[in-house]
């Protein structure tokens, strides 16, 4: 049996930095927002696959600071339908935001078409469980034949209107000298393509709460 929780304090929190306002058309006090913003440890599930798995969580533990408790659940080959039937997994406990790093398996075994029916289906399943911010991913193209697939799919998430980390566009506008794979791996980032992936979730979860550092 599924089981609703509560509006989570993250989510609360969204709604005050969205600008909400007092019945008396005053904004809410700024010691009260002081105080939301001050609240310890916020939680983070990451749901991903072996990109997300392999590297940690991205270090996003490091990245965030003690402020966030961050999760990673991601399993190495899932795509989005093995979310969809093993998502009870990555709710032991309800999540403040929820990071859905997804997008290079589906683009290996599906049509644009299916994945886009499967992340709806994920997306709706999640919202039965939880009303934690979602995160979507624009997920790096890889150095395989691939790339089209992903860069066909990565349109569509970005045309959601949820939010979304554009790694797709981090890789392709770094401008540094150094690889962002190793040589013998064309889908998987090497350390300095995962601090990429890593800082820009990190900034985009600021964002999400109004203090981009």
């Amino acid at each position: 049996m599924i089981i609703l929780s509560k509006p989570s304090t993250f989510c609360l929190l969204f709604f005050f930095l969205s600008g909400c306002y007092h019945q008396s058309g005053k904004k809410i006090d700024q010691g009260i927002l002081s105080f939301l913003l001050q609240k310890k440890n916020l939680k983070i599930h990451v749901l991903g696959d072996s990109i997300a798995q392999r590297s940690g969580a991205f270090g996003l533990q490091t990245k965030l600071g003690d402020s966030f408790e961050v999760k990673d659940f991601s399993v190495s080959g899932w795509n989005s339908n093995d979310w969809i039937v093993n998502l009870n997994t990555a709710f032991p406990s309800s999540p403040d935001l929820i990071i859905i790093e997804l997008g290079t398996n589906d683009a290996n075994r599906e049509s644009g078409r299916l994945f886009q029916s499967e992340t709806e289906t994920l997306l709706k399943e999640i919202r039965k469980r939880t009303f934690a911010i979602t995160v979507l991913s624009a997920v790096p193209r890889t150095k395989t034949l691939l790339s089209s697939v992903i860069q066909k799919n990565n349109e569509w998430v970005r045309s959601l209107g949820y939010p979304f980390a554009d790694l797709e566009s981090v890789f392709l506008n770094y401008p540094g000298p150094l690889s962002l794979y190793p040589e013998d791996d064309p889908i998987h980032p090497n350390i300095v393509g995962n601090d990429l992936i890593g800082w820009e979730y990190a900034r985009l979860i600021r964002l999400q709460i109004g203090y981009l550092r």
